[in-house]
């Protein structure tokens, strides 16, 4: 299959559905995007500005398989729990790999390439009715977090006293925010709220908040700010938990739907949530003095949720999609392909030495292929030979250099390359990259090196023998 180039996101908004669906779809979107891959959002009710320079498609109705197929896309990422087992099996009839994007193990699909679910209370067994034997990408480790969460975070704002962060999703379809915000100010804390874009009675809410005594509105684009340096949070025990534990927030998680239960049991017993509640005749009275309990008690070490799980479900599926790589050894009927690798403009400026004379690189090529201390592997793809990778022996390891052919470049193979490397390690890589290689360096890391050193004139990088345990499950 050629390499992934289109990728469609399938992901609705609406008062309804909420915006937790198409918020993590779009972190996941701008990392492939990041990876040189093109993609289009295929969905309703979703804010044009959260899109940035992606295209969007409306389908003409819910489950329109049709419009999807028509775009004729090399992978689909589907994340809503509306769309049904006939536009799955639609995709299925039409030979379109697609993962999905599931919470709670009761996707209708039957045959994705992939299952990412980034809640704490993910687990294999959820899945074992899918056909193919699918990657699984459970657990908080895959969790998309937007761009502007993770920014935040490593600042680690200074946190407000008695400052409450108030926030039921992009919808609110429970009606919550003001109740809630107008029992925490009567009971003396500071109410900071946020009220979604998908509201139906925004309007009409933001005038009655602001005149609630000690309530605050807050403008939409400092949601992130408001929830990192509040004391504490309530929020929908929704996606926007993983985002509170990213910037190590204290939340109080409510549950507005039963879907959510699984979600918020696993955040209270895993840390990523201080205390549960349901959205029923009981919230309010229990509220104030939940929080109050919460705000006197010692702050706990809990579990953080890092940011790299958007950028790990990308490499995932670029991985998935991507052309098959192998490697055989070079022979003397190579030495005009790696000449030509040798003496390319791009490859010529990233090298420690001077490109060769076509004579020069002849002897050298012969005088490689009688080395025992040096292999020359050409890579291939299903098109024929799209780079080559060198080893040369040292002490206790083997130095490694890498070159894809200009046409082959952006898509992936270099870092397939070093991992099918890497699957014949006799011991520990390294590899000696300049500081400005920038694809090289996200192509080694991708395949598991780390930066070893670094100064001004090279990166250097090394694979371990360590590394092995982990082959085979996505990073």
């Amino acid at each position: 299959m050629p390499e992934c180039r289109q990728v469609v996101v399938c992901a609705d908004a609406s008062p309804d559905i909420g915006l937790g669906h198409i918020m993590r779809s779009l972190a996941l979107a701008h990392e492939l995007t990041a990876n040189g891959l093109s993609v289009t959002i295929c969905g309703t009710g979703i804010p044009p500005d959260l899109v940035g320079s992606m295209s969007i498609v409306t389908p003409r109705e819910f489950n329109d398989a049709a419009t999807v197929i028509g775009l004729r896309p090399d992978l689909v990422v589907v994340d809503g729990y509306h769309f049904t087992a006939d536009f799955f099996a639609a995709l299925d009839h039409h030979d379109i790999r697609y993962a999905v994007i599931d919470d709670n193990g009761d996707t209708p699909a039957r045959g994705p390439v992939a299952v990412v679910n980034q809640n704490p209370h993910a687990i294999s067994a959820m899945y074992d009715q899918l056909d193919g034997h699918p990657v699984l990408l459970l657990g908080v480790r895959f969790a998309m977090i937007r761009r502007e969460i993770v920014e935040v975070a490593r600042c680690s704002p200074a946190r407000r006293q008695r400052t409450i962060f108030v926030a039921f999703g992009g919808s609110d379809p429970r009606r919550l925010t003001r109740p809630v915000a107008v029992q925490l100010a009567s009971a003396g804390f500071t109410v900071r709220v946020a009220v979604g874009p998908a509201h139906p009675e925004r309007a009409t809410l933001v005038s009655k908040l602001n005149e609630d005594p000690g309530v605050t509105m807050t403008d939409p684009a400092d949601y992130v700010t408001e929830l990192a340096t509040a004391s504490g949070a309530v929020l929908a025990a929704g996606s926007s938990l993983l985002e509170a534990a990213c910037l190590d927030t204290s939340v109080l998680a409510v549950i507005v739907s039963e879907n959510q239960r699984l979600l918020a049991t696993a955040a209270l017993d895993q840390g990523f949530a201080c205390g549960v509640l349901v959205a029923d005749e009981h919230l309010l009275p229990n509220l104030v003095s939940t929080f109050d309990a919460l705000d006197s008690a010692p702050r706990a070490d809990r579990t953080r949720v890092s940011g790299d799980g958007a950028r790990r479900v990308a490499d995932a599926l670029i991985e998935l999609t991507g052309d098959p790589v192998r490697l055989r050894p070079a022979s003397l009927d190579d030495a005009e392909f790696v000449f030509a690798l040798r003496t390319d403009a791009e490859a010529e400026r990233q090298s420690f030495h001077p490109a060769p004379t076509w004579e020069e690189h002849l002897e050298w090529f012969r005088t490689t292929m009688n080395d025992a201390d040096r292999r020359l592997l050409i890579v291939e793809s299903e098109t024929g030979p799209v780079g080559q990778v060198r080893l040369d022996t040292i002490d206790d390891h083997e130095v490694v250099s890498l070159a894809i052919a200009a046409p082959a470049r952006g898509r992936g193979l270099g870092r397939r390359a070093l991992g099918a490397v890497t699957a014949v390690a006799a011991g520990d890589l390294v590899a000696r990259v300049k500081p400005d290689n920038v694809r090289s360096l996200a192509a080694f890391a991708g395949a598991g090196f780390v930066a070893e050193s670094t100064n001004p004139d090279e990166v250097v990088m090394r694979w371990t023998d360590h590394n092995r345990a982990h082959r085979g499950t996505p990073s």
